[in-house]
């Protein structure tokens, strides 16, 4: 939580430092829902309940360490921002979550090795059998018996008995 708050805080420098525009003094934007558009807010929002995070994620958070008033501080700190500092801190955040995808397919693709029986189901009801023959960056190469290829995500296959 804190390693979130110091990049938070140390963003304006950076986008400084990198040719951003220097953070002025401006009044604080509307309170913008999720379409855009001006949402009243609560008075408990002015208690320190974040508005517009479900429960689950205030769980996640809480076990993460970040209370209700940590992740309001983030938020009025991201409504402070200026465009360039929005894209740079987007960049981040677009960044990490590709690092978090590769990370989980990395995981999925690990399951497998080249030369296992797989099968998968086909979306038109049938179900395909067939042997790993590669590796890929996001899918895994199939061989059937009838000598059709297929290239599938891992998260689609299940292991086969050989035959």
């Amino acid at each position: 939580m804190f390693g979130l708050v110091a990049m938070c805080l140390s963003l304006r420098l950076v986008c400084r430092a990198q040719g951003g525009a220097p953070a002025t003094s401006r009044s604080a934007p509307p309170d913008l829902g999720v379409r855009g558009t001006a949402r009243h807010r609560d008075p408990s929002a002015a208690a320190g309940v974040t508005d517009g995070v479900d429960d689950a994620t205030s769980r996640r958070l809480y076990d993460a360490g970040m209370d209700s008033r940590d992740t309001s501080r983030i938020e009025e700190f991201i409504k402070g921002l200026g465009q360039e500092e929005l894209l740079y801190l987007n960049r981040l955040i677009v960044e990490r979550l590709k690092l978090l995808s590769q990370a989980r397919s990395t995981v999925a693709m690990a399951r497998f090795n080249i030369g296992e029986m797989v099968r998968f189901d086909a979306g038109d009801g049938r179900t395909i059998t067939g042997r790993i023959i590669r590796l890929n960056k996001k899918t895994i190469s199939i061989l059937t018996h009838d000598h059709q290829r297929w290239n599938v995500a891992p998260v689609f296959l299940e292991r086969a008995k050989d035959e």
